[in-house]
């Protein structure tokens, strides 16, 4: 217990933690809010909460196209963790992964929509000395149509470790395949490395590095490429009523494929984004969270579509506003999105409606 309460400050952890996608939607950017969401990057995060079931409530949908993400969109999903002396496991199932739909997207491929996307992740990890590490598995298989014609398959592994001074993650993704009659798509290589490193108590350095290629054969043959990554700063203001974080990152990220001519397609963005975001209880059963965020000085968009370069895009990104809540009794938690637009977890236009109240929730039982 006490070794937990000293991970929770090295994060910069005021108010009670949370765990839902309806709450990482409220709150983009911050790094320090732990959340069960988190596992999907470094699983031994699962140590900084609690035994606890989680369900997440949403019309699942694939994705509109390249660049968007499932991180905060409302998904049909959850899962349970619990320990047992120093360890600790869990099961999750429905966490969905934007790199593959991205990927599929970019080379022309239509994510099959039959064929059930239902992964189940399964978590394991041990507390030992003054770490803590974890690991999990990914894997789906699903088929459809006649003479299973339809089908699609994956699996990864994730590895992750948490001191009370640093983090460290790493995930690779060791198969994947989707399909459709003839024609297929195959996902060749996939990573993801990072980790956090407490500067002071009140702040943190963070490093994420996602790169993954997928080849799509059959009647087109296109080889598609996504490479991703971030480095920024965090900081909290000293209170005992509230969790107030600011920073600031540098963030690329960019999507392409290597067709000829009119069916050349690539997404490029870079931008150094600045947010700051507060998460307080207002009452015994009622909490509440915001942030906003704005890049700065650096804010590029490049792209090209069918073959034509599109032009580059400065300075155009709006500033994100998000607003959520979450209502408690005893040990169960309901967290909620407060926004307008579709999908509602995405919508950052700052205004207040209740036409998609609750669209993305959350709802966290901790025994």
């Amino acid at each position: 217990m006490k070794k937990a309460l000293l991970i929770a400050a090295a994060l910069c952890l005021t108010a009670p933690a949370f765990a839902s996608k309806a709450r990482k939607a409220s709150l983009t950017d911050c790094v320090a809010c732990t959340d069960v969401q988190d596992i999907f990057t470094n699983p031994a995060r699962m140590f900084t909460f609690g035994d606890l079931v989680t369900a997440e409530y949403g019309t699942g949908t694939a994705l509109a196209g390249a660049g968007g993400t499932y991180e905060t969109m409302a998904e049909p999903e959850g899962g349970i963790f619990r320990a047992s002396g120093n360890s600790k496991w869990g099961f999750y199932v429905g966490h969905k992964n934007s790199v593959t739909d991205n990927l599929k997207l970019i080379t022309g491929w239509t994510p099959n929509a039959t064929v059930l996307q239902n992964p189940l992740d399964v978590f394991y990890g041990q507390k030992g000395g003054n770490m803590d590490w974890a690991v999990s598995l990914t894997y789906f298989k699903a088929t459809a149509g006649v003479g299973g014609t339809l089908a699609n398959d994956a699996m990864g592994v994730r590895f992750g470790a948490t001191t009370s001074a640093w983090q460290a993650y790493a995930g690779l993704g060791l198969s994947g395949k989707e399909t459709s009659g003839a024609n297929d798509i195959k996902g060749n290589t996939s990573m993801q490395v990072g980790g956090q490193y407490n500067l002071t108590g009140d702040s943190i350095a963070y490093i994420d590095y996602i790169s993954a290629d997928s080849s799509r054969s059959g009647a087109a043959t296109t080889k598609g490429t996504y490479a991703a990554y971030m480095i920024g700063w965090e900081n909290k203001v000293k209170s005992d009523a509230a969790h107030v974080f600011y920073g600031a990152k540098y963030a690329y990220r960019k999507l392409n494929n290597d067709a000829a001519g009119a069916g050349a397609t690539a997404f490029e963005q870079t931008g150094l984004p600045i947010y700051l975001g507060v998460e307080a209880d207002a009452t015994s059963w009622l909490a509440v969270r915001a942030e906003v965020a704005k890049p700065i000085l650096i804010d590029t968009q490049k792209q090209t579509v069918a073959g034509v370069d599109q032009g580059d895009l400065v300075g155009v990104t709006a500033s994100t506003l998000t607003l959520g809540a979450s209502f408690k009794w005893n040990k169960m938690m309901v967290d909620w999105i407060v926004a307008s637009g579709a999908p509602a977890a995405t919508s950052g236009s700052g205004n207040l409606s209740t036409t998609n109240f609750g669209t993305n929730a959350s709802l966290t039982y901790s025994f």
